[in-house]
């Protein structure tokens, strides 16, 4: 229970120290083989943090991924970006708790509407898990809606 304290501090304290950096910002929710909630933050230029919590199974976990953006030539709405980072989780299972931590690329497809303030993205999260169980997910795909400020 203490991991998962300080899990949640963790992510409220990104959340209120990182608009100081700029000025854009997206939060909603991402549908994949688990649920999560992204927020991401423009740094500078075309590169975004994006911090996901996401639930799974009896677990919790947080993923980090520095993002790249990149223009498209068919249209100034959609964007293509790719990145990577790391994600750490917590979880419990009939009194057996556990963590798990690893690595996670990313590569997608965003698209800002341009008479509202949302945008949505496709993306491939390719995933090498290091502890708990090393293992791998090369079939990891999700679809975010956020409202961007």
């Amino acid at each position: 229970m203490r991991k998962m304290k300080f899990l949640l501090l963790f992510c409220m304290g990104f959340v209120v120290f990182m608009p100081a950096i700029s000025q854009n910002h997206a939060i909603g929710v991402r549908f994949s083989e688990d649920f999560g909630i992204s927020y991401k933050q423009n740094i500078k230029g075309n590169t975004w943090f994006e911090v996901i919590g996401h639930v799974k199974e009896h677990a919790l976990g947080v993923t980090g991924l520095y993002e790249a953006y990149n223009p498209t030539p068919f249209s100034k709405f959609f964007k293509w970006y790719y990145g990577g980072g790391a994600y750490l989780g917590f979880g419990s299972v009939n009194d057996n708790t556990f963590t798990f931590a690893g690595l996670r690329g990313v590569l997608g497809l965003c698209y800002n509407f341009s008479d509202i303030p949302f945008d949505v993205s496709l993306d491939w999260m390719p995933t090498v898990q290091l502890v708990e169980d090393f293992g791998t997910d090369f079939l990891m795909f999700g679809i975010s809606i956020r409202y961007t400020f």
